[in-house]
């Protein structure tokens, strides 16, 4: 991006992509940017607003309430619009394109903006014919990740940048002095969209090290089926929550962490989607990596960010996690190096 630029940032689709907001403002802090948000997004924001030199918040979202919003927007003279989200707005954000100044896009799944996936309803239709439609108007298009960028410079004509999904730093990590070793297990527990088999395993052989599954149940079956083995065997190393994990509670547990964990499908299928994580579409536990300086453990064949792939440690089956557990916290010194290594990854 130019210097100096007056930009408006978009961001009306989830609470869940207000990292991306904190990221735009942290990378490019030469520009003057403007906000136009929800009141739900904005409350969940942990920068500063005096930021923005204006924070717009629609009530509705509706068609309606954005063509007068965009009527706005003509005389701010603004550089460029950029999206931060479309997900279900992609028809109804078109609208920004009246406004007179170049509009830029991001790409979260890359597989699915860039190679037509499967039409089951007329729904995915429409949502294709969005697609394509951005694809030949936008200005610019961002995605979050080098091995995104690497996957989708050879299927569109269209400038290609990244913006990361998150640029979040703890640099108040503390490393513990207890010998008890914390394996975390992070985000919401669904056995319809992760294994846990593994990590049960883990914990039923290593009966003095503590696993952490940092996140609530999400629907009753998970609950009752983790619940059953876990008494089953006799786990009472393991700890679950029963709630939704506050924003202090998961940063302790972070901070105490001794490595992450994640056992999930490399291909994400859900509705007209199909991509494949580490290459079309960025998981959560790479930037979890970063942000708390942690090693982690992650199934299958998986692509992590280049300046990550030294401190992952992958699995096929249980036998191979077993026995590279087993070396990886033999050694409480080469732990801790790692980490004061990670705490320089940017």
């Amino acid at each position: 991006m130019d210097k100096s630029e007056k930009v408006l940032l978009v961001e009306l689709s989830t609470p869940n992509h207000r990292s991306l907001i904190q990221a735009w403002i942290e990378i490019n802090k030469s520009s003057h940017f403007d906000l136009l948000t929800t009141n739900s997004i904005c409350s969940k924001l942990q920068i500063q607003k005096d930021l923005f030199n204006e924070v717009i918040i629609l009530k509705f979202s509706s068609f309606g309430e954005l063509w007068r919003v965009c009527k706005n927007l003509k005389n701010r003279n603004y550089d460029r619009i950029v999206l931060v989200t479309l997900q279900s707005h992609i028809i109804k954000s078109l609208i920004f394109l009246t406004v007179g100044c170049p509009v830029d896009i991001t790409v979260h799944n890359a597989r699915t903006w860039f190679v037509v996936n499967r039409i089951r309803t007329p729904f995915h239709f429409i949502k294709l014919f969005g697609r394509k439609l951005w694809l030949q108007l936008c200005n610019n298009i961002y995605v979050n990740s080098s091995n995104m960028l690497e996957y989708s410079e050879s299927k569109t004509k269209k400038y290609l940048s990244i913006v990361p999904f998150s640029v979040n730093k703890n640099y108040d990590t503390q490393f513990s002095n207890s010998d008890v070793l914390r394996v975390v297990f992070p985000g919401e527990v669904n056995i319809r969209r992760k294994f846990y088999n593994n990590f049960l395993n883990l914990a039923k052989d290593y009966p003095n090290i503590q696993f952490i599954l940092l996140g609530k149940f999400s629907n009753h079956e998970s609950k009752t089926e983790l619940t059953r083995r876990m008494e089953k065997d006799n786990i009472e190393n393991l700890i679950t929550f029963d709630d939704y994990v506050s924003v202090e509670d998961f940063k302790s547990q972070m901070n105490n962490a001794t490595v992450l964990f994640t056992d999930f499908n490399l291909f994400y299928e859900n509705s007209d989607f199909f991509e494949i994580y580490g290459k079309t579409k960025d998981t959560g536990i790479s930037y979890l990596m970063r942000e708390y300086s942690l090693p982690a453990i992650i199934s299958g064949n998986f692509k992590n960010f280049p300046e990550l792939n030294e401190f992952t440690i992958t699995f096929f089956d249980y036998n191979t996690l077993k026995m590279k557990f087993d070396v990886f916290i033999a050694d409480k010194n080469r732990l801790h190096e790692i980490r004061l290594k990670m705490l320089n990854i940017k």
